[in-house]
């Protein structure tokens, strides 16, 4: 007979009084601000995630539309006293945490907790001016460039990185414009001005190309302690100001970058929460492969040769060797077909890759060996050595983006693609799955992920399976098991769908395929006419490609009397501003826009989709990773193109109801959604709006709506 084992209770009194503190957070912050309301989804998001940073059990929370999951998350974390880590989609999205969300919890924390509550924005290295970068310039602009050099003149006096080569016909011109001029003396004059954070959303707005002659990345940073300029680094003290704070809020490709890091930052994490998680393999795949762009490649071994000593014959010749594989890989990708590669790549191309790896790599030994002769004898260093290190890590980073899309592996897809400008073909590479090693980073640290998508029809498991929480079991950096339980809850929404929306697919026009595919095309922009009639205006209207959006945008404004505005002519944010304030506009927009757009109001009483979101069929990643999954015995259709269309048509339709006054219209013009044994996964996944296929009841519901306006 066994010895009866004591019941351990300690672990749920903490995640009861983690609950506790969090609802008593929640709670103050809502009686603080008369426009606050108490919504039932959100204290139970809170509940839930207050005892998974205490027992440490991954959670998936899909929380709709008007659950204010930030609050609820970040309550939960702080209520169950750990550090936490958000990692949202986007820069901008991290940028309005920290704005808009953490303030309402810092005015209560210290009456509800006893302490004060502090968080910080946390950016990529890219994102904060450089001061060695910004010195070398100032010293560029001291020296006259040598005649010998192969570069622009006029491009050294900016600082631009550009070589003398005539640009192809087609080719966008690489000499600095005037408008670079001005944005970069902006940029130096802020930085001039000792600017406390050197965050690029804090100066003055610069276009990416000029941006870059005053930031650098982590593969071109030397260091703090080896940089002249490490004490005042600015991305430095962002660091610094991380590691005390309680809420770091983070974006996801900064995370997927840190989880590698061999020095990274978020370690001391008690808890991660993944927003918008349905984004985060597109992130990882982006931030733990590599992409070979013609000019990028040019830029970094044409900036390391402009920082080799004019009387060193020897490095000179291995920068001009570089330079010249340059050259040939930039041939070889011109007209180089668009496909992707399980095996090794053409000569004409594997020859030139190859070449130009092993000379940026004795290049970067050079300027290595050069830095080490230049150092202070004291152990400090000077601007010229730290620009010389900064080259070193930028061309050993090269060198390993260049070994990943040339050496064929089992673990990653490599493909080729056409540059979106017209100029020579992108290499990529990207790991074939990115859950395992995602999980195996985290450790055992506490998971949160959350969106209003978390979920396919009710389903976590495709969450939790990008995620590495399905088998098989994942081992930590230690080689330990990592506990594999998890659980996924849907809190739901405060919005009651089946009276505020209407979800509308006919079931009498062309499927989008095939022969039918141009009759489909027609149908759309007649059915998209008369419901943007019947509404009055007030539509947003989304299509799976520009082309389809630009054509839908031209044929309205000939057949309307509305104001139309088309994704692309203006910036993204613009558009959405504009779309809000003119309540009668139709916006036409792309995927870019299926996604956090946030229009409350009869501006948006009408949400229109011209088809099902599939991922291209030819797409190499997502192809690959399809037959991935039918070689382990799944379905790889369903996993990989089904699965990603539902969260995507979710998100689109998700544009409609943002309040509880909202009242509008969801057509989504593809009948494969009833014709199809995969229409069924996807009705599921959509908010439960009162479903029709009567598009005279659809006309007339837009017509009382429109009135009553």
């Amino acid at each position: 007979m066994g010895v009866p084992v004591a019941q351990d209770t300690t672990s749920p009194t903490r995640e009861q009084a983690a609950q506790v503190r969090a609802l008593k957070l929640l709670g103050a912050v809502i009686a603080n601000h008369s426009n606050a309301e108490e919504r039932p989804q959100q204290e139970e998001m809170a509940k839930l995630v207050a005892a998974a940073a205490v027992n440490g059990e991954p959670l998936i929370v899909q929380a709709g539309t008007g659950t204010g999951k930030s609050l609820a998350y970040l309550c939960g974390g702080l209520g169950a006293e750990a550090k936490v880590v958000v990692s949202t989609a986007t820069r901008q999205l991290s940028d309005q945490l920290v704005a808009s969300d953490v303030p309402l919890i810092s005015d209560v924390a210290r009456a509800v907790l006893g302490t004060s509550i502090s968080a910080v924005s946390l950016k990529g290295r890219s994102n904060y001016l450089c001061l060695a970068k910004v010195d070398e310039l100032r010293r560029l602009d001291e020296q006259a460039p040598p005649p010998e050099e192969d570069f622009d003149e006029e491009a050294l006096d900016l600082g631009i990185e550009v070589p003398v080569v005539e640009p192809e016909p087609s080719a966008p011109p690489r000499r600095p414009t005037s408008a670079d001029l001005v944005a970069l003396n902006e940029l130096l004059e802020w930085a001039d001005s000792n600017p406390r954070s050197g965050d690029r959303s804090d100066g003055p707005a610069a276009p990416d190309r000029v941006w870059m002659q005053v930031s650098t990345d982590a593969a071109g940073c030397p260091g703090a302690r080896t940089c002249a300029f490490g004490e005042d680094c600015l991305a430095e003290a962002a660091r610094a100001r991380a590691r005390v704070a309680d809420v770091v809020v983070a974006n996801h490709a900064l995370l997927a970058a840190d989880l590698v890091s061999p020095n990274p930052i978020l370690d001391d994490r008690d808890v991660i929460v993944i927003d918008e998680v349905h984004e985060l393999q597109d992130y990882l795949s982006s931030a733990w492969g590599a992409e070979i762009f013609a000019g990028t490649m040019e830029r970094i071994v044409l900036s390391a040769s402009r920082r080799v000593p004019r009387d060193d014959a020897e490095t000179s010749e291995k920068s001009k060797a570089a330079l010249a594989d340059v050259s040939a890989v930039i041939s070889a990708l011109t007209g180089f077909p668009a496909q992707r590669w399980e095996g090794e790549l053409p000569p004409e191309l594997r020859g030139p890759l190859e070449s130009l790896e092993k000379r940026a790599t004795a290049l970067a030994n050079a300027l290595d060996a050069l830095a080490k002769k230049q150092a202070n004898a004291d152990g400090t260093t000077t601007p010229e050595v730290t620009a010389l290190q900064l080259a070193k890590g930028q061309l050993g980073d090269l060198a390993d983006s260049l070994a990943a899309v040339r050496k064929p592996s089992p673990t990653m897809v490599r493909w080729s693609s056409q540059d979106r400008d017209g100029g020579p073909a992108v290499l990529r590479a990207a790991p074939l799955e990115v859950g395992h090693q995602f999980r195996e980073r985290v450790g055992s640290r506490g998971l949160v992920a959350t969106s209003a998508t978390a979920s396919v029809a009710g389903d976590f498991e495709p969450t939790a399976a990008m995620m590495g929480l399905i088998d098989p079991p994942a081992r930590g950096l230690d080689g330990e098991p990592i506990e594999q339980q998890w659980h996924g809850v849907d809190v739901g929404s405060p919005f009651d769908y089946e009276r505020q929306a209407i979800l509308y697919i006919p079931t009498d026009i062309p499927e989008p395929v095939g022969k039918e595919r141009a009759d489909h095309t027609a149908a759309v922009l007649d059915e998209l006419t008369d419901l943007v009639d019947a509404a009055g205006g007030r539509t947003l209207a989304l299509f799976t490609t520009t082309n389809a959006a630009r054509n839908a945008a031209a044929h309205l404004r000939k057949q309307t009397k509305f104001t139309i505005l088309e994704h692309g002519e203006l910036p993204s944010a613009v558009l959405a501003q504009e779309f809000a304030e003119d309540e009668t506009s139709v916006l036409c927009a792309t995927m870019g826009m299926w996604a956090g757009l946030n229009v409350v109001g009869p501006a948006c009483t009408l949400v229109v989709i011209d088809k099902i979101p599939f991922a291209p069929m030819d797409d190499p990643l997502s192809a690959a990773r399809r037959a991935h999954a039918d070689q382990s015995g799944r379905n790889g259709f369903r996993e990989v193109f089904v699965n990603q269309a539902a969260l995507m048509l979710t998100q689109g339709s998700g544009r409609l109801i943002r309040s509880a006054a909202d009242r509008g219209v969801v057509a989504i013009l593809d009948p494969r959604l009833h014709s199809k044994s995969y229409g069924s996964i996807m009705l599921n996944s959509l908010p439960p709006m009162w479903r029709t296929k009567d598009r005279d009841l659809v006309v007339r519901a837009l017509g009382r709506l429109a009135d009553s306006e």
